[in-house]
């Protein structure tokens, strides 16, 4: 594990398009690898376009490399590689806000990299005070329903996500015009802990109100805790 991250250091010395090129000649010194070495190889260029400020295709790249994780077990000498896609994925989201998602991804970086879990251990601190900043808690009592309405004076965009600390939640987000006629924007029944967080954006045509609301009215002896996001 250690060894993948002294391979991707060099990146920090490279401009953008010397590491964007460095991206394509792994990729091509890979082809026919071993999936182990196709997995340390979506690492380095997941690094190499993040660190070169494409942080959309380092996303895509660390995603494709992390749907091989339940298929691919990597030898010793590439056991990093899943790590640092985590790792990679984590501080994207991080500098987009998105702290639940960068949560989800460092709590999986497991394998024994110390250089990873300290550099992961040190982000969560830093996303901790975000965390606090960004994010408020939502109690949704035993058999009860809270609505969270976000008023809308004018056409723009609501943003949201939140994120359960346990068990399951019924999920639905309406719109409703001034006048009072509600759409029904996006239903999730039974929403699990296990799935990870929920983000979602609606583009608001006018003034009105987004109106987000979670329903446990399912359970009649267990509340639930959540952490929620609005933009």
């Amino acid at each position: 594990a250690e060894c993948m991250c002294l391979r991707s250091r060099v990146v920090n010395f490279m401009t953008p398009e010397q590491l964007k090129d460095l991206a394509g000649r792994v990729a091509e010194a890979t082809i026919g690898g071993s999936p182990s070495q196709q997995v340390a190889a979506y690492y380095v260029r997941a690094e190499c376009y993040e660190y070169a400020g494409d942080r959309d295709t380092a996303m895509q790249i660390a995603t494709e490399g992390l749907a091989l994780e339940s298929t691919v077990t990597c030898d010793r000498a590439w056991e990093g590689g899943f790590d640092g896609l985590h790792w990679v994925a984590a501080k994207i989201h991080a500098c987009r806000t998105e702290i639940p998602q960068a949560t989800a991804h460092l709590d999986k970086i497991t394998r024994g990299s110390i250089v990873l879990s300290f550099r992961a251990t040190q982000l969560k601190k830093h996303m901790g005070a975000q965390f606090e900043d960004l994010y408020r808690a939502v109690a949704v009592g035993a058999g009860a329903t809270v609505i969270e309405d976000i008023p809308v004076k004018e056409a723009r965009t609501v943003e949201w996500d939140f994120m359960l600390e346990g068990y399951s939640v019924d999920f639905r987000v309406v719109w409703v015009k001034e006048s009072g006629e509600e759409t029904e924007v996006e239903a999730m029944s039974r929403r699990e802990f296990e799935n990870g967080p929920v983000a979602g954006s609606y583009d608001a045509p006018g003034p009105g109100t987004l109106r987000l609301i979670f329903d446990n009215s399912f359970s009649y002896f267990r509340g639930k805790s959540l952490n929620l996001r609005t933009e």
